[in-house]
């Protein structure tokens, strides 16, 4: 993409573009901004595997815990980040775990009494998920580590709460509309810098843009 951008504008034109994918476009804007939401600028990108090291690390050292699946542990933590949700606010929220493997367990665990402890209100596997993700959260805080999830939410937490850095971007452009529609619910709020365009190929239906929520346009061609 880099190559044909250069060739169509310019070298002096392309570089005043920043372009990437979303993980590695917020990759660029936390380097260059992340200090004014708390992040260092040597911060370093973990990848799934690194993850489940951490997390495997943790349920080996846990009592409760130590028979748990670390995949399946952070498959619940990705969804909840990809849901804009914290550990804390998952822990204090009605939401239950969503892995197939847990629901049989959820349903069981919801015959508990509503006048009992909150504690005794949540699933054992809602516990073991949030234990886990606390430990996770704090983990990844203390090794100034950022996995690909965390990319994307601190991504939009830095241009929700410094407009002055998302009024920097005029035009927003998502070129394949086939990447777009598997990407989390986080690039919407990416989308919503200047003015958003997904280009789809003629054969995408509009409504599958419609259906994932973004409020940007559709361009029918783009040349």
């Amino acid at each position: 993409m880099k190559e044909r951008i250069v060739k169509l504008l310019g070298l002096g034109a392309a570089q005043q573009i920043l372009m990437g994918t979303f993980h590695s476009t917020c990759a660029k804007l936390l380097r260059m901004y992340g200090s004014t939401i708390g992040l260092s600028k040597d911060f370093q990108i973990i990848d799934y595997e690194d993850s489940k090291v951490i997390m495997k690390n943790f349920l080996k050292e846990s009592e409760e815990w130590h028979t748990y699946d670390p995949a399946t542990i952070l498959d619940e933590i990705s969804n909840l980040k990809n849901n804009k949700m914290t550990a804390k606010q998952f822990q204090s929220s009605p939401k239950t775990v969503g892995t197939k493997s847990f629901k049989v367990h959820v349903t069981l665990f919801q015959l508990a009494k509503t006048e009992g402890p909150r504690y005794l209100l949540l699933s054992l596997q809602k516990k073991a998920v949030v234990d886990c993700y606390l430990y996770y959260e704090s983990e990844l805080e203390r090794l100034n580590f950022l996995d690909f999830d965390d990319l994307l939410v601190r991504g939009v937490e830095l241009l929700t709460k410094n407009r002055d850095i998302a009024n920097k971007f005029e035009h927003v452009l998502v070129d394949e509309v086939t990447d777009f529609s598997r990407a989390p619910p986080q690039s919407d709020s990416l989308l919503g810098l200047g003015g958003g365009a997904v280009p789809r190929h003629e054969r995408t239906p509009v409504r599958a843009h419609q259906a994932h929520g973004t409020k940007a346009r559709v361009l029918d061609r783009c040349r």
